[in-house]
């Protein structure tokens, strides 16, 4: 009986370590925000903390076509897929200049659809702060930074990093580089959320672009979650196939209707 006891305890032990792991491994994620607003929020809550910060017309919904999603079969449903907010803007783009922030959130499609799944942050400062104070100030509300990367894309720009892999490693500076910029063309990812970490190692991601030196006057950032992306997009795949199914049922069965009609003496 000892030992059988004994083996409950150190069953329970494990179970509980298990348990506090993936709490902060939770916790870890959830401890980071661009301006309150996190990974899995629902655009509604989102939307209010937009109209407290930017003029209500330089607020844009976006929307998009399920079909972009990669092996959707519904093309032409539309879906909302986020929204985009700057304190000044002429046209369609985001204008760079002084004191100037610009946030574009963007959400899964269906049917996980509004869940904020990437947030990316262009902030031009009106007056001008030392690296050492934003790293500072950064680091005291993200933790310790992961890595630092130089001359990315080009020279002259640096990369803080707080970015990990799928099995919640820090990212090397060649995984930066594909998970933030991308490979084929060096800016900073800005695209639909599929697009962002198609590098099968990316994971968690939080980086800060900005260049280097001693007094900066702007900033990046860029905050998503591959792993919740690619769970998302399966499930909407999932879901577009299930409604094409359930389309061409629907079709099928009102062609066989019409046609037992028009096979029947008119009445």
């Amino acid at each position: 009986m000892p030992g059988h006891h004994r083996k409950l305890s150190i069953g329970l032990l494990l179970a509980c370590l298990l348990v506090l792991t993936a709490h902060g491994a939770s916790a870890e994620v959830d401890r980071f925000d661009v301006l309150d607003i996190r990974l899995g929020d629902h655009l509604d809550s989102v939307l209010p903390k937009f109209r407290e910060r930017f003029p209500p017309a330089f607020i844009r919904r976006t929307s998009d076509d399920l079909g972009r999603v990669d092996g959707s079969l519904l093309q032409g449903l539309d879906y909302f897929d986020g929204v985009i907010g700057s304190e000044r803007r002429t046209g369609v783009g985001a204008q760079r200049g002084p004191a100037n922030d610009s946030v574009e959130v963007r959400t899964l499609a269906p049917p996980n659809d509004p869940l904020v799944v990437a947030l990316i942050r262009k902030v031009s400062l009106e007056t001008p702060i030392l690296a050492s104070r934003l790293r500072e100030l950064l680091e005291n509300k993200y933790g310790p930074m992961l890595i630092s990367v130089s001359e990315v894309p080009r020279r002259g720009q640096q990369v803080w990093s707080w970015a990990r892999d799928t099995e919640g490693k820090p990212l090397s500076i060649a995984g930066v580089r594909a998970c933030v910029f991308g490979q084929r063309q060096p800016q900073w990812i800005r695209n639909r959320p599929e697009h962002f970490g198609q590098q099968s190692h990316c994971g968690f991601v939080f980086a800060v672009s900005l260049s280097e030196q001693e007094y900066i006057v702007g900033y990046e950032t860029l905050l998503y979650d591959a792993n919740m992306i690619r769970a998302g997009n399966a499930r909407s795949v999932a879901y577009s196939r299930a409604e094409a199914e359930k389309i061409h049922a629907e079709r099928a069965q009102a062609e066989r209707e019409a046609a037992e009609r028009a096979a029947g003496p008119p009445l």
